[in-house]
């Protein structure tokens, strides 16, 4: 399974939209100080959460896969709601149901995408979480 590309192709997307925003990201194993690197602008944090692999009982060539990518969007605290707004549409719009995202050996399909709610857990910004549901299939 090529989870790899599909994650690929998933932070290509983001990335391409964080860079034209000017929003930082805190990639996953990768060092990230919001207080030094996102200190009073929004900042994106991005997690793939897959579910287990099932084959294709016709042929058994493929299998699929669901999963969640998981966008955590975090605000200056104070700032008020429009901007976390905002930018929760604009992640709505990148990434809308139908996409179809391919790598080498996989593809996948936004089915859904659905926001959390606000919290202030982190010291300096408020996050909301947007999770776009897909169904990857992935060759055999």
């Amino acid at each position: 399974m090529s989870v790899g590309a599909l994650q690929a192709a998933l932070e290509a997307r983001l990335k391409a939209f964080a860079d034209g925003e000017g929003y930082p990201v805190a990639w996953e194993n990768i060092a990230f100080d919001p207080a030094k690197q996102a200190k009073k602008k929004p900042f994106l944090r991005p997690w793939l959460l897959m579910a287990e692999e099932t084959m294709h009982l016709i042929d058994n060539s493929s299998g699929k896969a669901p999963g969640i990518f998981q966008i955590d969007v975090l605000v200056p605290i104070g700032e008020g709601r429009g901007r976390l707004t905002g930018i929760m549409d604009k992640l709505r719009a990148l990434f809308p149901k139908g996409l179809e995202l391919q790598g080498e050996g996989v593809r996948a399909y936004v089915l859904s995408q659905r926001q959390g709610a606000t919290t202030t857990d982190e010291p300096l910004h408020c996050k909301r979480r947007m999770d776009i549901s897909f169904l990857a299939y992935i060759a055999g």
